[in-house]
């Protein structure tokens, strides 16, 4: 009988060192899950901060493009050209470079700043201007 008992308590330390054994394993697996996950994490972050400056580097050169550009220059030629289609008599020519000049002011404006309702129709106007007097003088000569 002694030995059944020291058979039993044997299996017992056995079974009980097996489920120690395998809590052990899957406590290590439940930290390398818990690892990888935090190196995801610190990867993504590191992905969205360089994703980040790119962003802003871009942006930066659109800036620096935005700002060789001469709207001084760009608006006294534009200015000289309606006033010589002034001149001529050339009012649709003279309307539609006031509105290409307009439109070349509203772009150079930072994108931070707010528009009134009114200022954004007046701009589609203009953009619109050359488009809607073709279809007019189109749909004229069809006549």
């Amino acid at each position: 009988m002694g030995k059944i008992i020291w058979i039993c308590v044997g299996a017992v330390i056995v079974w009980a060192g097996t489920i120690l054994l395998m809590h052990r394993i899957q406590t290590k697996k439940i930290k390398k899950l818990e690892d990888d996950y935090r190196e995801k994490q610190r990867v993504q972050q590191k992905l969205r901060e360089e994703y980040s400056v790119k962003v802003q580097n871009k942006q930066a050169k659109i800036a620096a493009l935005q700002s060789q550009i001469n709207p001084h220059f760009l608006f006294n030629t534009l200015n000289v050209i309606s006033g010589m289609a002034k001149l001529e008599e050339a009012e649709t020519t003279e309307k539609m470079i006031l509105a290409l000049s307009s439109l070349f002011r509203y772009n150079l404006k930072t994108p931070e700043q707010s528009v009134p309702l009114a200022k954004e129709l007046k701009v589609v106007a203009d953009y619109m201007y050359p488009v809607s007097y073709t279809h007019l003088r189109a749909h004229e000569t069809s006549l």
